[in-house]
This record gives structure tokens, sequence and C-alpha cells, in this order.
């Protein structure tokens, strides 16, 4: 049904992230005719910061009359990238809508004087996948040790525990105003 999909809105490729270990899924796509490209590694640490927006932009959930003006902010923002393919309102709905735990309710505007100048989406990916920190490198164990010192006096961000299940999310669909960065620096 995907490359059936991707075919229909004129894809040239598909590619398929596999999570490692996963053997039978290696198999699987070989055996459709898939190719290895790449490994690619993914490093991560929470983080926090006291939200302090600029007085002249205003955050807020989408809603359905600011749609056309998130689609040409993201059709812009991403105009001429080779895999890109520019979406129209209905397609953009249909694909954020589409994705488990994505939807309207997660995707954000920024707003400078009532013009949309930033957009993006959170994206709760531990629905498709559960994550846990099997082997937590010893730097992180001792940045754990740190920062749970540190948080006895003041907000550290968490080092997840070896075992522990975490809750990744992704920051997507994401676009800005060229002439407008601090907007996006505001809703991230």
């Amino acid at each position: 049904e995907v490359e059936k999909n991707a075919q229909e809105i004129g894809s040239s490729y598909v590619y398929c992230y596999i999570f490692e270990p996963n053997d039978a899924s290696r198999g699987l796509f070989k055996k459709l005719g898939y190719s290895h490209k790449e490994n690619i590694k993914s490093h991560a640490l929470s983080v926090y910061k006291k939200a302090e927006v600029a007085r002249n932009f205003v955050i807020e959930r989408i809603n359905r009359k600011d749609i056309r003006d998130a689609v040409s902010l993201i059709n812009n923002y991403y105009a001429g990238r080779l895999h890109f393919i520019p979406y129209t309102p209905e397609s953009f709905e249909s694909h954020i809508n589409g994705i488990p735990a994505y939807g309207l309710e997660n995707f954000w505007v920024v707003k400078d004087n009532g013009k949309m100048v930033a957009c993006a989406g959170l994206w709760d990916y531990s629905v498709l996948q559960k994550m846990s920190m099997h082997r937590l490198p010893f730097s992180l164990k001792v940045m754990g040790v740190v920062f749970g010192f540190l948080g006895l006096f003041m907000k550290m961000p968490k080092i997840p525990a070896e075992g522990e299940i975490l809750k990744p999310q992704y920051l997507t669909d994401h676009a800005f105003e060229l002439k407008k960065p601090d907007a996006m620096s505001n809703l991230i």
C-alpha cells in the first residue's frame, strides 16, 4: 500500500527505517527488492529551557482556517528540495491526521501581528515504537549523577536510566519565514 501510494503521488523513492535489532525486517525488505543505503545513528538528550516567548509572537494550536497559510509556509520553506512534494490544504490535513498520535491537535503556529511566520507539529512517536536505553554510555551515567545532585538546587534535565522506556517526540513539518528565524526559536 505504501509503494502504491508513493507511485500515485509521483515519488521516485521509498525509504524504510529499520530499528536494531530487527533481522526479520531486514530479510523481508531485502526479499522485496530494497537495498541497504546506510546506517543512521540517532542521538538525543532530554533538555529544557524556560519558555520566554517574545511579546510580538502569539503561539497557538492550528485551527482549520489557518491550514491554507501553514501549507503555503511549508511549501515555500521546502520549495526546490529533491524529495519534497508540495501540499494542498487537503493533502496536508490528510497527512497529519493519518499519522498515529499526530493530527491537527498537535500542530502549532506562530503569528506575528496576525500573520503566520512559523509552524511545526509535535509527533508522539512512542505509539509506534517502544524505545529504551539498553546500555547507557559512561559519560551519560556521570552526567546523570551530576544532574541528580544539581537537581537538588535547580531544575535539571532528566537523564534516562538503563532499561527505562522513553517517550520520543519529534518536531516535524516545521517551517518558518527566513526573515523571522526567531519565530521558530520561540516555537521550539
